[in-house]
């Protein structure tokens, strides 16, 4: 139909009309219509769905497609979450190592701390604190 339009257009242009106002759509439109939808083409348009003469193939092909592509869909997400599952028991297995790292070196600074405790300040030493020391 959209096509049929611009050709009409068109030939209201060629004509030397500059300006298409509602009155010449609504007097074009039935020639619009009539050329946008030809016979042949509706009745192909039910052969296609099914609809007449009464056809279960093409209903019977888009329900099976989407079928197709629902399962496709819950196989992806089944497959991430099998694919997400150990890498996050990789990362927390990381995040512990991590973790256990620190708490030891802060456990070697802290002895060193309670072994020094002793600063040297402009030549002095003093006792320091532990947050002084760090």
């Amino acid at each position: 139909m959209k096509n049929s339009h611009q050709k009409h257009l068109a030939r209201w242009i060629r004509k030397g009309n500059t300006s298409f106002s509602r009155t010449d759509f609504v007097r074009g439109f039935q020639e619009v219509f009539e050329e946008g939808f030809p016979a042949h083409n509706i009745i192909l348009g039910f052969e296609k769905s099914g609809i007449y003469p009464p056809n279960p193939e093409p209903a019977m092909a888009y329900l099976a497609k989407k079928q197709l592509q629902s399962k496709q869909a819950e196989l992806r997400e089944q497959q991430e979450e099998v694919i997400a599952e150990p890498r996050q028991k990789e990362e927390r297995a990381q995040v512990r190592t991590a973790r256990s790292l620190v708490i030891q070196e802060m456990k070697k600074v802290k002895e060193d701390w309670r072994q020094n405790k002793d600063i040297a300040v402009d030549g002095v030493k003093k006792m320091a604190s532990w947050s002084q020391w760090l």
